[in-house]
């Protein structure tokens, strides 16, 4: 009756905890403190660097900022790793977060040129479109 049903509902449930808690590997945790680190600069950058402006635009300035950080901090050295050899090569922590997603997809493991010509229009183009826009909001310039 009752009392095997619960049994039966609390099994599952641990059975869905420990599925969850396999998913959280050293390398996941990494991935997520560094997004919350990038996240946490934009933030920072955007109050210190836009202290006057309105609060909409200190929104968007935390937008911009932790773009651009994601764009150099991460994409960047990707774009390095495969430029200088492949990131399945590389022993560095951001290799570890590439080698993570390389397991849905090669290409990000072995310096496919696509995925490293679309990167290094992501890192070099919407790095700095990102800067340029940070610099047109604080400056108050018309093109923002």
């Amino acid at each position: 009756g009752g009392c095997s049903s619960s049994l039966l509902v609390m099994a599952g449930a641990e059975r869905e905890i420990s599925d969850v808690l396999s998913l959280l590997q050293p390398v996941a945790l990494y991935s997520l403190a560094a997004c919350a680190a990038q996240l946490g600069l934009g933030c920072l950058l955007a109050q210190w660097l836009g202290g006057r402006q309105s609060s909409t635009e200190r929104l968007v300035l935390a937008w911009l900022f932790y773009d651009a950080v994601v764009h150099f901090t991460l994409e960047g050295p990707f774009v390095y790793l495969s430029l200088t050899g492949t990131v399945a090569q590389s022993d560095s922590i951001v290799a570890s977060l590439w080698k993570e997603y390389g397991k849905a997809d090669a290409r990000w493991l072995h310096s496919d040129p696509t995925i490293v010509s679309l990167e290094l229009l992501t890192v070099g183009l919407g790095g700095l479109l990102a800067l340029i826009l940070i610099y047109a909001i604080i400056k108050d310039k018309y093109y923002r």
